[in-house]
């Protein structure tokens, strides 16, 4: 005798219900898109049950075949079952182990079902927001097909990669350096002094010693052109980075050497001892230091392929959606456009303290996506499938 199916498991049968936005759906018919008008589901109960492609169920076809549960004249197959726990994100799908566990899900698909079979009969499938709902998924799975499935990794090549990698050098390969900022006043034991003080308030914090910092070269240093900027030099090289700006060649080419050698033995945060040049006596204080970098190509092409891969993946699906939109006939009615209000903030019911609860409840659910862009399920993230 069949068992009686307990109660809603709200938490598990919304998971059925919305299953994972990040999880790639299988086909929903074994045609894929493109499918005749009389291969496509006139009701919805002519809609194709998930199927885990040839050579990944686990099953025999006649295991597959064997029935689970029955829902009024409608067979649910234990190959349908598999097919649903697959596509489940694997966080989810490692909690079924157990036979009990499997049944749970079992009983949250058929009442899936029921409910899916009552919102139809009461005419939810003709809903706008559903509707609007399906459009997106349509543009998404659209998009994953023209798109995400035909733009491979493989498509990026070795000479690609490197080429990526010789323009954007100076990510990889760079000598150290830190960032430095300066006071400077005319005699050494002036620099010694606000040296020792600023060292002292600072009391080795760091957000107080850049806070007292900025308040003496404010009030001491002789140096106007960098005073406003808190007494910043920018980055100091021990040699030039490949790709050097023009700003970076000319303080590498100015600043004196004393002080290159002096800045780059200090760690963050440290005060140098003054350091003579022909304009003064120079304190400088570390903001960041970086070692030097040498990161070979082999160690960093998954990387670099990836990034390219979602370059390539973004310029196809921008070029897709130019050209049906060139071909399509296209009117925008800017007059009318100009009518719309300008947008309010919706008003908050308030809670029991008067104050508004912070939800929106006139939300619109299932907003439009972004053709262009990355609207549902359009980040491909640079992942490989």
């Amino acid at each position: 005798m069949p068992r009686p199916l307990p109660r809603l498991i709200a938490p598990s049968l919304l998971a059925i219900l919305g299953l994972s936005a990040c999880d790639k759906p299988e086909k929903p018919h074994p045609q894929g898109p493109g499918v005749t008008v009389e291969a496509k589901a006139k009701t919805i109960e002519q809609v194709p049950a998930p199927k885990l492609a040839a050579g990944m169920s686990k099953l025999t076809p006649e295991q597959q075949a064997t029935p689970v549960a029955t829902i009024g004249s409608r067979t649910l197959t234990l190959g349908e079952l598999e097919a649903k726990l697959e596509r489940q994100p694997e966080p989810v799908r490692l909690q079924y182990g157990t036979v009990a566990k499997r049944r749970e899900f079992l009983l949250n698909l058929v009442q899936a079902e029921v409910l899916a079979d009552e919102a139809v009969r009461q005419g939810f499938d003709k809903d706008p927001e559903v509707l609007e709902t399906l459009r997106g998924q349509l543009v998404r799975r659209f998009l994953e097909e023209a798109v995400v499935d035909k733009v491979k990794l493989e498509d990026v090549t070795p000479d690609e990669v490197k080429a990526y990698y010789d323009a954007n050098l100076r990510l990889y390969q760079r000598p150290a350096s830190v960032e430095v900022r300066h006071l400077l006043v005319a005699d050494e034991a002036k620099a010694r002094k606000l040296r020792d003080e600023i060292i002292a308030a600072g009391a080795n914090v760091p957000a107080k010693i850049v806070g007292f910092w900025q308040d003496y070269v404010g009030r001491h240093s002789e140096d106007a052109s960098t005073r406003e900027r808190l007494g910043s030099l920018g980055l100091i090289w021990e040699k030039l980075p490949p790709g050097a700006t023009p700003e970076e060649n000319t303080l590498h080419e100015t600043l004196p050497s004393a002080l290159r050698t002096a800045a780059l033995q200090l760690d963050a945060f440290q005060i140098s001892q003054p350091v003579r040049s022909e304009r003064g006596w120079h304190l400088l204080l570390a903001i960041s230091k970086s070692p030097p970098l040498n990161v070979p190509i082999v160690d960093v092409e998954t990387q670099v392929r990836s990034r390219l891969l979602k370059r390539k993946r973004d310029q196809a699906r921008n070029d897709l959606v130019r050209g049906l939109v060139d071909k399509a006939k296209i009117e925008l009615n800017d007059e009318a456009i100009g009518l719309l209000p300008a947008p309010t903030p919706k008003q908050r019911l308030p809670d029991a303290h008067g104050k508004g609860d912070g939800h929106d409840h006139g939300g619109h659910v299932g907003g439009a996506p972004e053709p262009g862009g990355h609207g549902p399920g359009g980040d491909d993230h640079g992942h490989g499938h």
